[in-house]
């Protein structure tokens, strides 16, 4: 089950990539080629149409760049939900290794980050690789996890919740509000050691469980020694 699963969220996270890529690609053929044109009509019609399309390129860029990084966070809570360790421990390791890495790395990020405050600078430093190297931690501890450790447990329902969060929907430039609610349904289940964990359930299986039932869930030992959650719903 975990490989299938595996297997599918490479192949979305390659498409995204592969979209951004070509996007990239045809961004760089329209400013190359289009550009020639105003040539025929005036210096100054040229030098106004490369100023647009750089503008662009350079937005299409930045629009790719928050995209990753949005991509990172996702992934990363994704994977913590299938990861039975504390919030805090990935976190802290994460944020100590964003730290070395600005360090040892502070001339190359000087010219990334040319002409910007060099607080603001080393403060996206820190919201960019902090998600990358999450994304890191927890998936290379959930992707090479070892097969051979795999075993069932039997949980504890505690308890049932819901959360209701709302789309963002854009009603104008730069205007956006808030959109139609959807539903989050979480099952906190105890294990036998004691640790609890909320575990995200579609609404068939939420609909189905019963607080103080049991639950049965495959489990093995990631590459970082955190347990995973190999059981799909």
């Amino acid at each position: 089950m975990k490989r299938a699963g595996c297997d599918a969220g490479a192949f979305q996270v390659a498409k995204l990539y592969i979209f951004w890529q070509i996007s990239e690609i045809g961004c760089n053929f329209a400013y190359e080629n289009i550009r020639i044109r105003p040539i025929i009509v005036s210096d100054s019609a040229m030098t106004k149409s490369k100023t647009t399309f750089k503008d662009i390129k350079n937005a299409l860029k930045w629009m790719g760049a928050i995209l990753s990084v949005m991509l990172f966070y996702g992934f990363s809570m994704a994977l913590y939900g299938h990861t039975l360790v504390e919030w805090w421990e990935p976190l802290g390791i994460a944020l100590t290794a964003v730290l070395v890495i600005w360090f040892l790395l502070r001339g190359f990020w000087g010219k990334v980050w040319r002409g910007v405050n060099p607080y603001v600078a080393l403060l996206g430093h820190m919201v960019v690789m902090t998600g990358v190297v999450l994304f890191l931690i927890l998936g290379l501890n959930f992707w090479f996890a070892d097969d051979t450790t795999l075993h069932t447990e039997e949980v504890t329902v505690e308890k049932r919740l819901q959360e209701k969060h709302y789309h963002t929907q854009r009603v104008g430039r730069n205007r956006y509000r808030r959109g139609n609610p959807y539903y989050k349904y979480i099952l906190r289940v105890r294990f036998d050691n004691g640790r609890l964990k909320e575990i995200e359930v579609p609404l068939k299986r939420y609909n189905r469980t019963r607080t103080g039932g049991k639950m049965t869930l495959d489990l093995e030992t990631g590459l970082w020694g955190y347990p995973v959650i190999t059981t799909w719903f």
